[in-house]
């Protein structure tokens, strides 16, 4: 019963009856007076037409109201709709910042994880590296490389730290525990593996050390018939190193320290290293940084067909004693 009282069509029925009735009520009450009209008086039609103008505007009046009453109750459903549609707004964007909230927890959550696995990795990687076998080295090796590959900024500069001192200082192995001294003999297994990681280092790795600065310290070690080939050892250090008969074939050696370093039988030129596509010449190398090195029994690196690529012309053996 509420709702029909509250009806807007209910009250536009009764005022549309009552208006009826007044008007059907005024036309009875008056009807006589109307049939009386004299000539020249107004006409019947005319006074009809009169009273049917006032019904219509005693029956518009009720009905502006009702339409006025109908857009104010639609309007008020909008604004509801609308507090409505705010409100969800307002619940799709806290669960959004609740979401971004979560996805930030689980990336810092993975970036721990990840972290303390890679730390993990790091020290398993070097405790491998000083075992007597050659086998659990070389895979120390890989294990550490991979990191460095993976981690450049957090572990490259200390992947290499740590492949260099094994280079300079290489745990006694259980059956070789140094370099034959015979011509057929090369360099170490592990050790040979270290130049190779060290020589592939990415350009985002090289960056990040210039950066540092690091440069790869070979300081003292003994690399005597070690392969390099398709290589990068720009600024590598190797300072009173022993490089005899060492092979280089297309190995960049922009800025590397050769002061007092053996070069005895060195071959620069890439005729012998067992890398096909690498037996090239190596670049890089200039007149400057080969005076700095020396020989032993005048066996004079090899460097025919060299270029200084700074002065633009052939590289110069050298003789100098160590």
């Amino acid at each position: 019963m509420r709702d029909v009282l509250k009806s807007g069509t209910f009250w536009f029925s009764v005022v549309s009856m009552v208006a009826i009735g007044v008007v059907l009520g005024l036309s009875v009450e008056f009807w006589g007076a109307l049939s009386e009209l004299k000539h020249g008086e107004e006409s019947l039609s005319t006074t009809i037409r009169n009273i049917m103008l006032i019904l219509a505007a005693i029956l518009a009046l009720p009905l502006a109201i009702w339409r006025g009453w109908v857009a104010e109750r639609q309007l008020s459903v909008s604004d509801k709709q609308l507090d409505v549609s705010q409100n969800d707004l307002q619940l799709s964007q806290q669960q959004l910042r609740l979401t971004d909230q979560q996805i930030r927890l689980a990336e810092s959550s993975a970036r721990q994880a990840e972290e303390s696995s890679a730390s993990q990795r790091y020290l398993t990687g070097l405790q491998m590296l000083g075992d007597r076998s050659l086998t659990v080295r070389m895979g120390g090796i890989t294990a550490l490389q991979d990191l460095a590959n993976e981690f450049p900024e957090e572990y490259d500069i200390q992947v290499m730290r740590q492949l260099c001192q094994f280079a300079r200082n290489p745990t006694a192995d259980n059956n070789v525990d140094s370099v034959d001294e015979s011509s057929e003999a090369r360099l170490r297994e592990d050790v040979q593996r270290i130049l190779q990681v060290v020589g592939g280092r990415s350009e985002r790795q090289i960056a990040l050390e210039e950066a540092e600065p690091y440069s790869p310290n070979f300081i003292d070690a003994d690399l005597r018939r070690g392969q390099f080939w398709s290589a990068d050892f720009s600024n590598a250090i190797f300072l009173r190193a022993n490089l005899e008969e060492a092979n280089f074939g297309n190995v960049n050696l922009r800025n590397v320290v050769l002061e007092d370093a053996n070069l005895s039988g060195v071959d620069f030129t890439g005729e012998f290293v067992v890398d096909r596509i690498s037996q090239v010449p190596s670049y890089g190398l200039t007149q400057a940084q080969l005076d700095m090195a020396c020989v032993k029994g005048g066996k004079s690196p090899n460097v025919v067909g060299m270029v200084d690529p700074i002065t633009g012309e052939d590289l110069e053996s050298i003789d100098r004693e160590c």
